[in-house]
């Protein structure tokens, strides 16, 4: 049996699972792949953060916390969901989910429930630029109920 060759294959950053760093993680849930998110202070206030790369086909979600079992968006609840901006309205949608365009503000809006899922489904080969802002503690609740997508692909 032949040695497999390594020399046309992309480099994967590993995480160890076992010392986490503390911070938001863009968790590809079709293929079990996990990034870091890099933080960094929001133009218009607050944190955002930042993933650069590629991205497989399928559904994603954001994890953080104390072994990663924080969940940003919350997918139940009153007006749950997520924006999609930039190129983020054509490379993502919320399957089982409300979709509604704006045309005036050429954002999306996914309005999301306990079935739903973001997903992607851009092009695997292009590498793309997120910035996620996560917006939460409505109504006295620290409740993760929204988050604003901004993607441009580089």
């Amino acid at each position: 049996m032949s040695k497999p060759i390594k020399r046309n294959r992309e480099k994967i950053n590993r995480i160890n699972f076992l010392n986490l760093g503390d911070g938001v993680y863009l968790n590809e849930v079709s293929v079990g792949q996990l990034h870091l998110m890099r933080e960094q202070d929001a133009v218009v206030g607050g944190k955002e953060y930042v993933y650069e790369g590629k991205l497989n086909k399928g559904e994603i979600t954001f994890i953080g916390g104390a072994d990663l079992k924080t969940t940003f968006v919350e997918r139940d609840g009153f007006n749950h969901g997520y924006t999609l901006e930039g190129v983020a309205k054509e490379i993502f949608t919320g399957d089982a989910a409300l979709n509604i365009y704006n045309p005036v503000e050429h954002r999306t809006f996914v309005y999301t429930n306990s079935s739903a899922a973001l997903t992607f489904v851009g092009d695997p080969e292009k590498e793309y630029r997120l910035f996620v802002r996560f917006y939460e503690n409505t109504y006295g609740d620290n409740n993760n109920r929204w988050g604003v997508i901004y993607a441009e692909a580089l």
